[in-house]
């Protein structure tokens, strides 16, 4: 190895040269970014750019990058799981030749496939179970006007599902965290998203992993399918059931989540199944439901 080992604070830190990342397989790769993934430290590893399609060059469709650069990218992805996957940021970061392409690559890196939902409307719509069903935060007079209003406009066939969610994620929603939200330690994860969702102002404390545990279960109850809206579904791994990602049932496959805690990753709205085959693939794991008391 030609790289350097730098020991800092008891950690010892190992820094590769890009050539010697380049030559990984993809197999060696992928089981070498499994085990760096397992530190808070290495955010790529942890949080990689997750390409659920499965299909690079559809991924990178519409972007104004190099072929040489699109081909690098895809000889670095690697499988977790079944789920393609791009983890070495800072070398492909290094190949800009100047700050305008560097922008351009780490804009590249921000992409996350997503969803715009919408609920149709038809004449027999019963709109007293709808807005029974989004309702749920205390927002049954809000929906109800809203419905009515959406009835009585002409031609009205469909309602776009941001105007259904409460205010702090119809505000988040297709976003990327701002720097400043950094200055409580750490940025908003999947935990703060999930369990601030009825929120008007988020609770700050939700960043802090062992609190927003306790939060949950002093104040949700385990349920099992089919969810509800506003349901906190909890991704659960090992012989201790950890937490390791949670999302809030939207509606038929839909969930809203925030997959990783760095500045790349959105709130969006995603399927259930894409996020199944993110967090499930390969270890062992389950969704478990919880529902406010």
């Amino acid at each position: 190895m030609k790289g350097e080992l730098l020991e800092q604070n008891g950690v010892i830190h190992v820094l590769p040269t890009i050539a010697e990342v380049e030559a990984l397989s993809p197999v060696q790769r992928g089981e070498l970014y499994a085990v760096l993934a397992q530190w808070e430290g290495n955010s790529f590893h942890k949080d990689p750019v997750f390409i659920t399609g499965g299909d690079v060059r559809d991924f990178l469709r519409n972007t104004d990058i190099s072929a040489a650069h699109v081909e690098w990218f895809e000889r670095m992805c690697y499988r977790r799981g079944h789920v393609l996957c791009f983890s070495d940021i800072p070398a492909l970061l290094a190949r800009a030749s100047d700050d305008s392409e560097v922008r351009r690559l780490f804009k590249l890196c921000t992409r996350t496939r997503t969803l715009v939902a919408r609920l149709r409307l038809t004449p027999t719509t019963d709109y007293a179970t709808l807005a029974a069903y989004w309702s749920k935060g205390g927002r049954r007079k809000d929906v109800l006007t809203m419905l009515k209003s959406v009835a009585e406009a002409p031609g009205a066939d469909y309602l776009d599902l941001i105007h259904m969610l409460p205010p702090l994620p119809r505000k988040l929603l297709y976003s990327y965290p701002r720097l400043e939200l950094a200055m409580h330690g750490r940025m908003p994860d999947c935990h703060w998203s999930s369990l601030n969702f009825f929120n008007y102002e988020p609770r700050e404390y939700y960043i802090d992993t062992r609190l927003a545990a306790s939060h949950v279960m002093e104040n949700f109850s385990q349920v099992d399918g089919p969810y509800r809206y506003g349901d906190v579904l909890f991704f659960l791994e090992g012989p201790t059931l950890q937490a390791f990602h949670s999302c809030v049932f939207i509606a038929d496959d839909i969930v809203f989540t925030k997959n990783g805690d760095n500045a790349a990753n959105p709130w969006v709205l995603s399927h259930l199944e894409d996020l199944r085959q993110v967090y499930l693939s390969g270890n062992g794991g389950r969704v478990q439901g919880y529902r406010r008391k």
